[in-house]
């Protein structure tokens, strides 16, 4: 029986040790743990802010990247959809303008050009119409209203050759091809393709400095066209398919050093790839991949000068693809479902490697990478053991596939099978494709998508089972090393919650300082809370870094805002106690802890106990969940013991 007893006691200080820990950690610092893993080569990941309180979140839409600035739309429960930015900061989270006071104005088609956000909007009055904004309230402005009696619709954005073309309808004309330089007078029609109705401009590419699109001109059908933005350089490129009233039908263009490559209908081999130069004679059919019937190209990616793509050639099923453009050097890379099809999906290269989800028939849908090789086109890693797989399917029988090029690392969700969809990386190894965080702790997930970066930031929206669907981040920690010869500690041992003091520390360290904590044996680290008063600096002993109570050597990395000291320094975290009394006078020093740390923002610890959280500095949040812990749990049992 007193054996259980001090075990319960660990336990108990161990519960309230991890609590006043993390209570640091998100009061002072802006990482966190690195869950098993040394911090060095994960993300930092945080929430944003929590726009719209409660279920179901803001749902932030279509983040967009200008000069270092994220928009986006989201809904903040009063405003309705509106534009929002961001710069990854709480205060720096802002609603641009409440474009459409009486309704939602629903952003979208956000679009990079000249520095400036290009967008179709709805304002209540003019309909949907092109906007532009500079990130502030008075410069974000209706471009032009396209269609005075009601939506221009405009979309399809895209920069081609210094001009922002789209896709718009208007009172006489129909639906055709725009464009515009940002000014009302600067937004015209590029030329009225299909004067008896819309040419329905669509899939609008740039090859070279060249547009490249679908139309249908009301003779030839849907055909491939281009435009340089002048009506006399709008023309047709080819009619493919001369022998229908609804034409070639191209679609998903990709550029490869300059060319477009496509797919179309000839009316002879079905729906295959093609390619065009531009000019009538260098567009053609790259090859009639499956002659007894379509190929339908899809996922068309650029890779190292290649096309790559997904294709059914008739035998091998739904597989991965590349082409060089010519007929010879168009190959099925790798029959990876030797049973059925694998329908490669998701392709996304980073580095000289494309990742991309596949079914191999015998692991489930999974991440798999390829170099261009039959032998180098592998699965990374079995991450949900089974027929299943870790990346789902959905409902419409398609393919739930998000990866994303994080400035050279691979960004994916995925499930494991235990704690639902969450956030992975990938290096393209099976040791190096690990979750990076359970933001959704349990079998739901946070499920987080729409991934994009702004400034060296990963930004993407998540659920976490408190905030509802919500902005969220994830910050590359520091990799600049530098020597600290001469850091020195005033103890070589402690037990936690004691105060070290540190001297030695280079000046280098911006503030704010952490001190990483690692077992002598493993690679798993805690961050442990680093100060400065007004002689010395300190750092607050953790709970040892295995999770138990039963002390231990460690070494200690110190690390700041911008750089991180690469010496590590022998340090024994002292077991904690076993008697109740001793375990009770730790509670009390843990109990000053939070009222000196509350003090430093004017806060009592009476106040601490009875003022709400919410009507209380959000700096002192976690210290106010910690003392009534303390108060309403852990001081009652142990005082029961």
């Amino acid at each position: 029986m007193e054996y259980k007893n001090i075990h319960r006691v660990r336990e108990i200080i161990r519960v309230t040790l991890s609590i006043t820990l993390i209570c640091f950690i998100f009061l002072f610092l802006p990482w966190q743990s690195s869950n098993g893993q040394d911090s060095a080569d994960s993300l930092d990941v945080l929430l944003v802010k929590d726009i719209n309180p409660g279920s179901p979140g803001s749902l932030i839409n279509s983040p967009t990247d200008v000069n270092g600035t994220l928009f986006f739309a989201a809904n903040d429960g009063q405003t309705g959809q509106e534009l929002w930015i961001t710069d990854g900061t709480d205060e720096g989270t802002q609603l641009v303008k409440d474009i459409n006071p009486n309704g939602d104005s629903t952003p979208r088609e956000l679009t990079s050009f000249g520095g400036v956000l290009f967008f179709e909007a709805n304002d209540g009055e003019n309909g949907s119409e092109l906007w532009r904004s500079d990130g502030t309230e008075s410069g974000t402005q209706l471009v032009a209203d396209i269609n005075a009696s009601g939506d221009s619709d405009p979309g399809d954005l895209k920069v081609s050759n210094g001009t922002l073309f789209f896709a718009a309808t208007d009172t006489s004309s129909g639906r055709e091809l725009w464009k515009t330089d940002g000014t009302e007078a600067g937004t015209v029609m590029v030329y009225d393709i299909n004067t008896e109705g819309d040419s329905n401009p669509s899939y609008l590419s740039n090859a070279n400095g060249t547009l490249f699109f679908s139309a249908d001109d009301g003779i030839n059908g849907s055909e491939l066209w281009k435009s340089d933005g002048t009506e006399s350089g709008t023309q047709l490129v080819q009619n493919i398919n001369p022998n229908s009233d609804t034409g070639s039908n191209p679609s998903f263009f990709k550029s490869v050093d300059g060319i477009i490559f496509f797919r179309a209908n000839d009316g002879s081999n079905g729906t295959e790839l093609w390619k065009s130069d531009g000019t009538e004679s260098g567009t053609q059919l790259v090859q009639n991949i499956n002659t007894d019937g379509e190929s339908f190209p899809r996922e068309l990616t650029s890779l190292n000068g290649l096309l790559f793509f997904v294709a059914d050639d008739g035998n091998s099923g739904t597989e991965l693809w590349k082409s060089d453009g010519t007929e010879t050097g168009t190959q099925l890379v790798k029959d990876i479902n030797d049973f059925s099809f694998s329908t490669p999906d998701g392709l996304t290269p980073v580095g000289d490697m494309l990742f991309f989800s596949a079914d191999d028939g015998l692991n489930g849908r999974e991440l798999w990478k390829s170099d261009g090789t039959e032998n180098g086109t592998v699965l990374v890693k079995d991450i949900n053991p089974g027929l299943i797989g870790s990346i789902a399917t959905t409902q419409e029988g398609g393919f739930d596939t998000e990866l994303f090029n994080n400035n050279g690392t691979l960004i994916f969700r995925a499930d494991e099978g235990t704690n639902g969809a969450e956030l992975w990386t990938s290096d393209g190894t099976e040791s190096g494709t690990t979750l990076i965080q359970d933001i959704n702790p349990g079998a739901e997930g946070s499920i987080p998508r729409q991934f994009s970066n702004s400034n060296g930031i990963l930004f993407f929206r998540a659920f976490d089972g408190t905030n509802g669907d919500e902005l969220w981040k994830g910050e590359a920690d520091i990799q600049n090393l530098i020597s600290c010869p001469d850091l020195q500690l005033a103890s070589s041992s402690g037990e936690p919650i004691d105060e070290i003091n540190i001297s030695g520390l280079p000046t280098e360290l911006i503030e704010p300082l952490a001190a990483e904590v690692f077992p002598v044996d493993a690679d798993t680290s805690i961050t442990a809370f680093t100060a400065r008063d007004t002689s010395n600096t300190f750092f607050v002993v953790p709970i040892h870094p295995n999770g138990t109570a039963d002390g231990g050597g460690v070494k200690i990395r110190f690390r700041g805002a911008n750089l991180k000291c690469e010496k590590t320094t022998p340090f024994t975290i002292e077991p904690l106690p076993e008697a109740d009394g001793e375990a009770l006078a730790l509670l009390d020093s843990l109990e000053n802890a939070i009222e000196f740390k509350a003090g430093l923002n004017d806060i009592s610890l009476q106040e601490l106990r009875e003022i709400s959280p919410n009507d209380l500095p959000k700096i002192t949040w976690p210290l106010a969940i910690a003392q009534r812990v303390i108060d309403n749990t852990l001081r009652p049992e142990l005082e029961a013991e």
